[in-house]
């Protein structure tokens, strides 16, 4: 059965023991369906809620969280307990800590050190293509190092770590 309760902070919204998020029956002229969720980079749901003309994005399973789930320990984060950073029903959720959270996702599969390499890394200031530019430019001895770094903007120890393949090694 789906309960609501109301969001901490923004008393005109409720969030559900099943993830989903509405506004209050009667603060608003609009229907009281579940509010549109936008995905972020990391695949996490959020939603926007509006508090004196001031959008304010929030990660739903947290919300779900701090509203159903007690955090006796006070633990800083929210863990998806089956890994689906979409699933955020209260059975799915529970408090952790970072390093708890890191290990859980380590422990699944969800993190293994690979996730995050090359493009998908934020950091990253090179493609693949750039990447492979770079190694048969200075294969062919046409350019240096140095000139390398700067026709690409990134250091020169960035291009001589492409070029051994101590980083990007895959390609």
């Amino acid at each position: 059965m789906e309960i609501y309760k109301e969001i901490f902070g923004f008393k005109n919204y409720e969030v559900s023991n099943y993830g989903n998020v509405k506004r209050k029956e009667g603060t608003s002229h609009l229907i009281c369906k579940p509010l549109k969720h936008l995905i972020d980079k990391d695949g996490y749901k959020r939603v926007n809620l509006k508090v004196h003309q001031k959008t304010n994005t929030k990660n739903i399973h947290r919300l779900v969280a701090i509203a159903f789930i007690p955090n006796l320990e006070n633990k800083p984060q929210v863990n998806h307990i089956n890994g689906i950073k979409g699933d955020n029903r209260i059975e799915n959720l529970e408090w952790c800590t970072m390093s708890e959270n890191r290990q859980h996702a380590y422990n699944t599969g969800l993190q293994n050190g690979l996730t995050r390499r090359g493009v998908l890394n934020n950091f990253n200031k090179l493609s693949e293509n750039e990447v492979i530019e770079i190694r048969f430019k200075y294969d062919k001895k046409t350019c240096n190092m140095k000139k390398l770094s700067l026709e690409y903007k990134v250091s020169a120890a960035c291009i001589q770590m492409i070029i051994s393949k101590k980083t990007w090694s895959w390609i």
